[in-house]
Parts: structure tokens; C-alpha cells; sequence
């Protein structure tokens, strides 16, 4: 924030006579002259409102903006999960993924997630962001970010995250094999879904 102050120049005429013969541009010709100061505010007082980000989307996500998404001046700390598509499972040649979700139950389910890492941890902002559609391998499916001003609160937290999203948000994954076969998958965590 910047400040300004106007000053009685009569207790500051001989310091600054020679100011003004010097530079007689300056505003000196009247008694008093403005001074601009900056007002540092203390950390504490910077408010900065918590953010939960929750995005579904077709287009690829970029880790890079998920995590700027979170960036705090009052946190010392991102920390990331990105859940990439491999190219195998059980020995079948994985091409891509494909995700579905039914997206008010799973947006709900977030936030309830956020509002549990928020009773759990002192952390600032937290970034969920999921494909839908397909997703190539290599490319992320998920990117989670949390901020907070100390490692151990966003690490714990982005566990938590991922681990409860695989349990308890709809969402739904294709797996395409090389071989034009393809397979819906469920989450093992997944609290909802019948055993086989």
C-alpha cells in the first residue's frame, strides 16, 4: 500500500535549501511538501480466501496450471498427485483410458473431500481437476494440487484426496486394449460398488 504524508517544511528548510538550489524543479516553493511512503503489511493481515477448484473436462490438463491454480504467498508448500493412463494391465496392451461420470453426485463428493482435508489440515487452496472422454497414455486423468504453508499438511492432504476421490466419487474408467478389446473397470476402493 502506498501512504502519503504532508510535512511542515519550516523545521526542514536548511536541510532541504540546498535541495532546492540544486533542483529547483522540486516542489519546495510552498511550506509544506509531500512524501510518499510504503506501507508494509504484515502477513497475517493479508487475506487471501481459501479456493477449492473443481474441474471436469475433456481437454488435456495441464499440471503446470492446476498447480499456479494453488500458489499462495502465504504457503511454503504444493504439493501434486497426477494419476497418468499406463500401457498395460494384466499383461493386455492398454491404449487409452476412457472416463464417465455422473457429474453432480461426483462434484458434490469433492467438495465433501475438501471440506474433510479442510477439518484434517491447515491448508490455503485445493485444485481437483478429472478428465472425461478419452485419455491417451501418458497424459493425466488427474491433477490434484494442495497449498498450505508446510509440506506435511499438503502431502497428507493430497493422499487423502486421491484415495477418497477413488472412493467415493462416480466416476467411471474404460480401459481400450490394443487388441480392439476394452474392459470397464471399478476402483478396489470404491465403497459403493457390489463385489464380483
Amino acid at each position: 500500500a502506498i501512504g502519503v504524508s504532508t510535512l511542515n517544511i519550516t523545521s526542514l528548510e536548511r536541510p532541504l535549501g540546498s535541495l532546492s538550489a540544486t533542483f529547483p524543479e522540486t516542489c519546495l516553493r510552498n511550506s509544506s511538501i509531500s512524501i510518499v511512503t510504503s506501507v508494509w503489511k504484515d502477513v497475517d493481515d493479508v487475506l487471501e480466501k481459501p479456493k477449492d477448484i473443481i474441474q471436469f473436462t475433456a481437454k488435456k490438463l495441464s499440471v503446470g496450471e492446476v498447480s499456479q491454480l494453488v500458489v499462495s504467498p502465504l504457503c511454503g508448500a504444493v504439493s501434486l498427485f497426477v494419476g497418468t493412463t499406463r500401457n498395460n494391465f494384466e499383461g493386455k496392451k492398454v491404449i487409452s483410458l476412457e472416463y464417465e461420470a455422473y457429474l453432480p453426485m461426483a462434484e458434490n463428493e469433492i467438495r465433501k473431500i475438501c471440506n474433510d482435508i479442510r477439518q484434517k489440515w491447515p491448508v490455503r487452496h485445493i485444485a481437483v481437476f478429472h478428465r472425461l472422454g478419452l485419455v491417451p497414455v501418458s497424459e493425466a486423468s488427474t491433477v490434484i494440487a494442495v497449498s498450505s504453508a508446510h509440506r506435511a499438511a499438503s502431502l497428507e492432504a493430497v493422499s487423502y484426496a486421491i484415495d477418497s476421490l477413488k472412493a467415493k466419487v462416480p466416476i467411471w474408467k474404460k480401459e481400450i486394449y490394443e487388441e480392439s478389446t476394452s474392459s470397464w473397470k471399478r476402483n478396489k476402493e470404491c465403497f459403493w460398488a457390489a463385489d464380483d
